[in-house]
């Protein structure tokens, strides 16, 4: 069986895709677990990052029955966010669902 991390990566990849196809170019995600969300160096404006969370949202219900609120404010807003990168969005969702 594949690693829990790996699961949730993987339903992340899946939500960026989805989203990509909605972004120009410049706005889209790479598929890499160092790929940044929240930071000067993430290439997602804040509508895609919205769009993503919501995505990501209803993925996860849909796969494990459950509501998960993603876009709680001091989730995104914490110092040291889950949100920073594919991967510890990956470890978060791992650790809280």
């Amino acid at each position: 069986m594949a690693d829990t991390n790996d699961l949730f990566l993987e339903i992340i990849f899946s939500a960026i895709k989805e989203v990509n196809k909605q972004q120009p170019p410049e706005y889209q995600l790479n598929l890499d677990k160092n790929e940044f969300l929240i930071s000067d160096k993430s290439s997602l404006d804040s509508l895609g990052l919205i769009t993503l969370l919501i995505n990501i949202e209803e993925k996860i219900s849909k796969k494990f029955k459950i509501n998960l609120n993603l876009l709680d404010e001091e989730l995104i807003s914490e110092k040291n966010t889950p949100f920073e990168t594919l991967a510890s969005l990956a470890a978060w969702l791992k650790n809280n669902v």
